[in-house]
């Protein structure tokens, strides 16, 4: 015999599973056919015209398409192709029924949605951080090989400038000749500049994670510029999109990867990037960030601190954000560092000794412990399979190398980023449209435009 408090806990269980469906399924105000629908791949079209931008098939009403044709057509790669919906029209018969277009992409974007929205059980409140003690913290003193306070700046500086030097002849641009530069540098208002750095080294096309955190940079920060350090332009189409976009907001900087620091050869490319992030920070100053680091709301609080880095683990500072005057103590020590640089000791420079830093010398920099770069790298599945309240967060590193091990995807369409719900999502939707709420995807999913459903593209940065 089941108590009568048990059939109320069911029933409430019911209904909450109830509304947790009805949401989803009121993003894209849906009603579904029964049974058929499921096997619409039994069907035939009796009618259908397909309009492209290049191309037209004419599917006359003497000829049957089934739905797998159908589908190839309108889910095959771009070759110029891209269907227009409103002239795009269907009826599949099934004993006297009927199916329009629209019910038929409907039906689309609710499969589509049960396939891609929900990559991960979801725990029942949203999960919280670890704080980290000092007992697990190793001794700093141990990890630096110079503990003294005191540097001679007079080096660092000659040393920095030997190195700008021979970049120039080699071809780089001269960051410091930009007039936007050298007023953002003198502008006294704020200790760290407007201008964000990003290294970009290689020829490798934007994917769509890195669209959305320059994106993000331009929304939510709008900086004097955005600089893109590299010896190669990025490339395809997201990259296209965001230099009409970002306009003259955006700037290549031609930059040679170093391959020494302090005479010390650099044979590691992602250590020859972090050397280059400190090098131009010592020139110019401002923010720099990871091609995955995505800014959420704006930073100009942050920019009073001379020197702000954020608490990635325990015994670790990331290098991924860096807030830097020029001139800051902290970063010329930091640089001093590097003349034990070690090659093959993999983020001791980059992530530890800065850590080790902060630990003997806490007032030379402001650290931000969970409002950037938490969650990190072991608390993966706070972004990738559950929601993480991230809306207070200035920044999230999205460690986007890990996109495939977490989704078995090397990368998302905007499509799954419309409707994907996981804190993943919810942060590229915020970037994408301006807020965090699902897209409406059924007319995006008639078409082979990777890019469907983006805002349409205005110069509104510049």
């Amino acid at each position: 015999m089941i108590s009568k408090h048990k059939i109320c806990a069911l029933l409430t269980i019911a209904m909450a599973t109830w509304i947790i469906y009805l949401n989803w399924s009121n993003v894209l105000n849906v009603t579904f056919m029964e049974e058929k629908k499921m096997s619409l791949n039994q069907h035939t079209i009796s009618n259908a015209v397909l309009s492209a931008t290049q191309r037209s098939f004419d599917i006359s009403s003497q000829i049957n398409v089934t739905i797998d044709k159908l589908n190839a057509l309108l889910t095959k790669k771009c070759d110029g192709i891209s269907v227009d919906p409103s002239n795009f029209s269907v009826i599949i018969s099934n004993n006297g029924s009927s199916l329009s277009f629209e019910e038929y992409k409907q039906w689309q974007a609710y499969d589509f949605i049960k396939r891609h929205a929900n990559p991960g059980k979801k725990k029942p409140t949203p999960p919280k951080l670890r704080k980290y003690t000092d007992a697990e913290r190793p001794n700093p003193k141990t990890l630096l090989k110079n503990r003294d306070e005191q540097i001679n700046i007079e080096e660092i500086e000659k040393n920095v400038e030997s190195e700008r030097a021979t970049r120039l002849k080699q071809g780089d641009d001269d960051i410091l000749q930009i007039a936007e530069v050298q007023q953002e540098i003198s502008n006294s208002f704020y200790k760290v500049p407007n201008l964000i750095h990003y290294v970009w080294f290689g020829c490798n096309r934007m994917r769509v994670d890195h669209y959305i955190t320059i994106l993000g940079a331009l929304r939510y920060q709008n900086p004097r510029l955005i600089l893109i350090h590299g010896d190669c332009a990025p490339s395809g189409e997201y990259w296209d999109r965001l230099m009409k976009q970002g306009g003259e907001k955006i700037r290549l900087i031609r930059r040679t990867p170093p391959e020494k620091i302090w005479g010390i050869p650099i044979k590691v490319i992602e250590h020859r990037a972090d050397v280059a992030r400190l090098q131009l920070m010592l020139e110019v100053g401002g923010i720099y960030l990871d091609t995955d680091s995505a800014i959420l709301r704006n930073v100009d609080e942050l920019r009073n601190y001379s020197m702000l880095l954020s608490e990635s683990n325990y015994n670790s500072l990331a290098n991924g954000i860096i807030f830097a005057n020029r001139k800051a103590w902290f970063l010329r020590r930091w640089y001093h560092e590097y003349r034990y640089f070690k090659d093959a000791a993999w983020g001791h420079n980059s992530v530890i000794v800065p850590w080790a830093l902060w630990r003997v010398f806490p007032d030379k920099i402001h650290v931000v412990k969970e409002l950037i770069c938490r969650p990190n790298w072991e608390e993966l599945p706070y972004i990738y399979h559950d929601l993480y309240d991230w809306h207070n967060n200035y920044i999230m590193h999205l460690y986007s190398r890990f996109v495939k091990k977490m989704d078995g995807t090397e990368e998302h369409t905007v499509k799954e980023l419309a409707i994907l719900n996981t804190t993943y999502g919810q942060v590229a939707r915020h970037i994408l449209w301006g807020d965090e709420k699902p897209r409406d995807i059924k007319d995006w999913l008639v078409t082979c435009n990777q890019t469907q459903g983006l805002p349409e593209i205005k110069s509104t940065f510049s």
